[in-house]
């Protein structure tokens, strides 16, 4: 369907299965994909980098070989951390990733939450996009949520444990209004165990990928 690397990335080995799944007519030319779905699927490649750049914060400049091709020598995580800060400044508040993604994706087509009925953004989000557009800005709000984690862990926790520990309801009721819905566990997803399930997918794209990192990374005990 796309033309494959020679390696994938960290966020497009965990993001590119998820949009196939979720494609609208895997024969159609070129895929495609529903703005929502791509939305969820951003939404949780953004909770995953934070919780891993959260984890993994004093490993930043290894991290950092392991979302994208060549080496950047530690400006990429830079620039990571600075849109995350620009997103997070935007709208302060949010509960959750999954708001804070969409407000920020939508602001980027001039749809402010606020000033726009919920029909015309349900209807923006029904709109089908190429997949191979949809999983470059899939792979960049991964990155952008590495960032995040890594400059604020704080907050990674709390709008983490909004939706899969203490849920909030009033941010779960706001985004299925406008056609985009929270994934929300059936039972409490504990950070802790979160965090372990994304750093067992770290060491697993390690040892396949960069063996001669594993070392570094110390996570061969997750395998």
């Amino acid at each position: 369907m796309w033309q494959a690397r020679s390696m994938p990335t960290l966020i497009s080995s965990i993001t590119i299965p998820l949009v196939v799944q979720s494609l609208v007519n895997r024969e159609a030319s070129p895929p495609k994909i529903q703005w929502a779905n791509a939305l969820q699927i951003g939404a949780f490649a953004y909770e995953s980098g934070a919780l891993i750049g959260r984890a993994l914060a004093d490993k930043a400049l290894l991290l950092e070989k392991l979302l994208v091709d060549v080496e950047r020598d530690g400006w990429l995580i830079q620039i990571a951390a600075d849109e995350a800060r620009k997103r997070k400044d935007s709208y302060p508040g949010e509960p959750c990733f999954w708001m804070l993604v969409m407000r920020g994706e939508l602001a980027k087509v001039s749809l402010a939450l606020e000033d726009t009925g919920e029909d015309q953004v349900r209807k923006a989000l029904q709109t089908p996009i190429a997949a191979e557009k949809m999983l470059e800005s899939i792979e960049a709000l991964g990155l952008e949520g590495v960032g995040f984690g890594i400059q604020f862990p704080e907050e990674t926790v709390r709008m983490y444990q909004a939706i899969n520990e203490h849920i909030d309801h009033d941010a779960i009721r706001k985004s299925t209004a406008y056609g985009l819905a929270i994934p929300i566990p059936a039972v409490p997803y504990a950070l802790e165990r979160r965090e372990a399930d994304s750093l067992k997918i770290v060491a697993q794209y390690v040892r396949q990928h960069h063996p001669e990192l594993e070392d570094e990374f110390g996570l061969g005990r997750l395998l």
